[in-house]
C-alpha cells in the first residue's frame, strides 16, 4: 500500500510540475534526486528506441546538463556502440555534483553492456585534501 501511494504521489507531481522540476522549492531528499535521474534515464531510454525503430540504430547525444532547483546538477551524454556482426547498443553516462564532488555512473543496453556499466564513483573531488 505504502508503494502504490509512493507511486502515486510521484505521478502526480510529475503530472503538475515536470520531472525536472520535482524538487522546486521543496528541499530535494536523496530519493526526489534518484526519482529525477530515474525519470531522465527512463526518457532518454524512449527515445533510443524511438531512433532504432526508425532508423535502425541507436543515436549518440552530447552531454546535456540539467540543474533542477535544489538538486544537484546532473548531465547525461548517450554513446551509441555497434560491432563488426552489426550487434548494437548504447550506453548513458550520468554526472551529479554534490558541493565540491563529482559522481559518475553509466548503465548500458545491448552489447558491452557488462563491459560498461559502473555504480557511483567519484570523479572530482574538490575538497580532497593534498596535505600528508
Amino acid at each position: 500500500m505504502i508503494k502504490l501511494w509512493q507511486k502515486f504521489k510521484r505521478f502526480i507531481i510529475l503530472a503538475i510540475f515536470g520531472s525536472t522540476a520535482l524538487a522546486v522549492g521543496l528541499g530535494a531528499t536523496p530519493e526526489d534526486v534518484n526519482i529525477v535521474i530515474s525519470d531522465k534515464v527512463a526518457e532518454i531510454q524512449t527515445l533510443q528506441e524511438t531512433d532504432k525503430q526508425a532508423n535502425g540504430k541507436y543515436k549518440y547525444r552530447p552531454k546535456e546538463i540539467v540543474k533542477p532547483l535544489n538538486t544537484p546538477e546532473t548531465s547525461y551524454e548517450i554513446h551509441e556502440h555497434e560491432n563488426s556482426k552489426g550487434e548494437i547498443g548504447y550506453t548513458i553516462y550520468i554526472e551529479k555534483t554534490e558541493g565540491d564532488i563529482t559522481y559518475r555512473m553509466a548503465t548500458s543496453t545491448g552489447i558491452y553492456k557488462k563491459e560498461f556499466d559502473f555504480d557511483w564513483k567519484i570523479i572530482k573531488n574538490l575538497t580532497a585534501s593534498t596535505t600528508p
